[in-house]
């Protein structure tokens, strides 16, 4: 470590401003910064992103320490409420089911760093939970680590990467 760990006085704010899912397998390329952070991104040509509403605190980013005998990462979770109940909603979490993702993150607090979450490991679906009688109705959905992975870094995602994934969203 070189730098001081220090409070400065910033105010914080909790919540996901804005957050897209990447299909794991249409990203084809990156490049990397010395201050582990994505710089650019590829996608495979036609690749969509996938906005997700983060409406009332609806999605969620989570952290935790993941341990093992030889290497130490971050067991990273992103949660999200899917408000579609239409039969789309039996499509997406199929989807989900199947795939691995990675998820660009912009957080409410404008002093925070985009971020790039599941980068290396990738993000796979560990919860779906719909309870016809609590929260709306809705379905609840964690993608996270996979367990039989060493864990991640925690990695900013600058302008220009953020910019590729914006432009690439389903609308």
């Amino acid at each position: 470590m070189n730098k001081a760990i220090t409070y400065d006085c910033q105010p914080g704010s909790v919540g996901i401003a804005e957050m897209y899912l990447i299909n794991f397998d249409d990203v084809t390329g990156t490049t990397e910064g010395v201050l582990s952070d994505v710089l650019t991104v590829t996608l495979k040509s036609g690749a969509k992103t996938i906005p997700v509403e983060a409406y009332k605190n609806g999605a969620k980013l989570t952290e935790a320490l993941k341990l093992s005998d030889v290497s130490a990462g971050l067991d990273q979770t992103i949660m999200f409420t899917l408000y579609d109940k239409a039969a789309n909603s039996r499509m997406i979490i199929k989807a989900l089911m199947s795939g691995r993702f990675m998820a660009a993150v912009k957080l409410n607090d404008i002093n925070a760093v985009k971020q790039l979450v599941g980068y290396k490991c990738g993000l796979e679906i560990s919860q779906a939970d719909t309870d016809s009688s609590a929260a709306g109705g809705f379905t609840t959905i964690a993608i996270k680590t996979p367990d039989d992975a060493r864990g991640e870094n925690r990695w900013g995602l600058n302008d220009a990467a953020w910019n590729t994934i914006v432009s690439a969203k389903l609308v």
